[in-house]
């Protein structure tokens, strides 16, 4: 009897323990809503921004795999929780966002902030600890870049890695396949991993053969466009070009403009010849995006 009440009592307290922790992470979302959208002051609404960024460049909060509240004790032990290659993109993200901001204030300590946390970002030195770079996928590329961008120290052992890494993603058709397992598909998420990366390559290594793969890796995706407009299908089949999956994946519009940015940003600074044509794309995506956006300077899913 003793043992059937203490296994009970197991159970109820995993119980118990799950549904709390599914309770305090529904509670911390609610909280963290208040007062948005709220902000009367832009700069006041982007300094806020920024020390909530800067404290999380450290230890950025876990970026869970599924957007689901429920189970998340069983998931954080089955260790499905969270995944290091999105946590990668994410963190990128992070200081990218941080690295314009700083830029944007002169804020040389901000800077300076900046590129310690990233050289010792577990993700990167994780990444230069491993030398064989098919072990990595292109998720975390955005992260390298970031690395290159910030100026770090030993950004040209992070360079050759990541050229090495862009190697191993090529494909027979001179692109880069978005996992390696299916060489004759693309997907829009590429354009902004992988376009930048290979543009801060071929600043760094010299090598014009980088130039050429950002701009091919644009290139191509032209066949996946929304006839008459510039909204790229989430993915498309190399060999009959058929698109897959949406046009109007907000997600996917954001990955695509990144990598078209990015890209104009680095030609124009090194005055390559190709950033006129990325500038044409970007207007042209800028004016059909402009009038989808909400009253409140947001858009749709």
């Amino acid at each position: 009897m003793i043992a059937y009440v203490s296994i009970l009592s197991v159970l109820l307290l995993l119980v118990l323990a799950v549904v709390c922790v599914d309770a305090w992470r529904f509670l911390g979302t609610l909280a963290g809503r208040f007062h948005i959208g709220r902000w009367q002051d832009r700069r006041a609404w982007q300094e806020a921004l920024a020390r909530t960024a800067s404290s999380w460049t450290r230890r950025m909060p876990a970026v869970p795999r599924r957007d689901q509240g429920r189970r998340i004790l069983w998931e954080m032990a089955r260790g499905t929780y969270a995944d290091a290659a999105i946590q990668g993109w994410q963190a990128a993200g992070l200081f990218l966002g941080l690295h314009a901001y700083a830029a944007d204030r002169k804020d040389e300590a901000l800077k300076e902030k900046l590129r310690r946390s990233l050289e010792e970002h577990e993700l990167v030195k994780n990444y230069l600890d491993v030398p064989y770079p098919e072990r990595w996928e292109v998720d975390r590329l955005l992260l390298d870049y970031a690395v290159l961008e910030a100026g770090c120290r030993g950004a040209d052992q992070v360079a050759e890695a990541s050229a090495a890494l862009l190697e191993s993603l090529r494909t027979g058709a001179g692109t880069l396949a978005y996992r390696r397992r299916q060489p004759g598909m693309r997907y829009v998420d590429t354009i902004g991993l992988t376009c930048p990366l290979a543009a801060a390559c071929a600043v760094h290594t010299g090598k014009e053969e980088y130039w050429n793969l950002a701009v091919k890796q644009v290139e191509e995706y032209d066949v996946a466009l929304l006839p008459g407009s510039s909204f790229p299908a989430h993915g498309f089949e190399m060999e009959r070009g058929y698109p897959l999956g949406l046009h109007d994946w907000s997600r996917g519009l954001g990955w695509y403009a990144l990598g078209l940015c990015e890209l104009y940003r680095l030609m124009a600074r090194h005055g390559r010849p190709e950033a006129a044509g990325m500038a044409r794309r970007i207007l042209a995506l800028a004016e059909e995006l402009l009038p989808l956006q909400k009253k409140n300077g947001g858009f749709g899913w």
